[in-house]
């Protein structure tokens, strides 16, 4: 599975990993492991910023789950 990382470098945003829904603010990483679906929201006024970082893989596999996110 694939290795990613995401760095919140400004701001904050949420985040939802599995059934799980979290916040992670300026100097924050989380990494994903692909295990799970994820997904990130910035609910803020202003601009979030956010460096991602991932294993590149020759045939990456490709799914996708409907009404993820919960309202």
């Amino acid at each position: 599975a694939p290795l990613m990382r995401l760095e919140v470098t400004s701001d904050t945003v949420t985040f939802k990993v599995g059934d799980e829904v979290f916040e992670a603010g300026p100097k924050s990483a989380v990494r994903l492991t692909g295990e799970e679906f994820y997904s990130v929201h910035n609910d803020a006024d202003g601009d979030a910023e956010l460096v991602l970082m991932s294993t590149r893989l020759a045939d990456a596999p490709f799914e996708k789950q409907e009404d993820f996110w919960p309202e």
